[in-house]
């Protein structure tokens, strides 16, 4: 049968959840929920689409559920993504969970690899291994990598996710994860629009890590300036051993270094002007 861009596509049955949070994501989407479909649901939390990625997540079978607005600001703008994805935790029908992030996708190895836990049953939570694309080549050397996320896990494992920003799951005792052969590819956006995100972050974690005082802000101080020295020479490193191609560009690379730098000077007690904290 020929599928056009109305024909309903049929699902897994894999007993497992995937979620993703969109809004106004069809340029990206598609590509998301092929990769998802080996589960047999796929919750979309939304928030307030209006570009098409209602229909498109119709057509995959998808369940829409609408983002709780405690979890965002005024703007709509997601500011607690550990709540936001506890949400969806609570939406799923299925104990075995997976994200899947609405610009990304994931391999046949890697969906393999989920395929075999799920099916196995044992509750744990598994890193995966993420690489960026880049007009769809993938970048194979970054000061970020090794980039691994919990991105599967079954809900007996975890207490939930915690922190509103760069949110994780907090591991039961005895707990420990281990990384699933396999990649998910993380298409890169145009460095302006990537800076525009990075500040949007910023403004979240500056609130979270500022307002502790001195001392508190000299140890963030060492931790993040240490982070960007090993950060550069990974760089460097790169670009000696390898072929340029094949790094990440270094004005993306510059926003890894740049990211830190503001959170340093932005939690400052002589610049900071959020509340302050015991």
């Amino acid at each position: 049968m020929r599928l056009t861009p109305t024909t309903p596509v049929k699902r897994g049955d894999l007993s497992c959840t995937a979620l993703t949070f969109v809004k106004n994501s069809v340029a990206t989407l598609e590509e998301c929920l092929k990769s998802g479909l080996f589960c047999a649901e796929h919750v979309l939390l939304d928030g307030g689409s209006t570009d098409g990625t209602l229909e498109l997540a119709k057509r995959y079978g998808c369940r829409v559920v609408l983002q709780d607005k405690k979890f965002l600001n005024a703007e709509g703008r997601i500011i607690d993504y550990a709540g936001i994805t506890n949400q969806g935790i609570a939406e799923a029908t299925y104990p075995w969970i997976t994200i899947i992030d609405s610009d990304e996708y994931i391999d046949q190895q890697l969906v393999d690899e989920m395929t075999k836990k799920v099916k196995a049953n044992v509750a744990g939570a598994f890193y995966v291994d993420r690489l960026y694309t880049l007009n769809d080549h993938v970048i194979k050397h970054a000061s970020t990598y090794p980039n691994w996320q919990i991105r599967l896990w079954n809900n007996d494992a975890i207490n939930g996710f915690v922190k509103f920003i760069h949110e994780r799951p907090d591991l039961k005792s005895g707990v420990t994860a281990t990384v699933l052969p396999g990649v998910q590819y993380v298409p890169l956006e145009p460095v302006a629009d990537m800076r525009r995100k990075f500040r949007r972050y910023l403004d979240l974690e500056a609130r979270f890590a500022g307002g502790y005082g001195w001392i508190v802000w000299l140890k963030l101080v060492w931790n993040k300036l240490t982070r960007m020295a090993l950060r550069a020479l990974r760089i460097l490193q790169a670009r000696l051993t390898h072929r340029w191609s094949d790094c990440l560009p270094l004005s993306y690379e510059y926003l890894h270094l740049w990211y830190p730098w503001r959170i340093v000077v932005e939690t400052c007690p002589l610049v900071y002007r959020g509340q302050k904290k015991a």
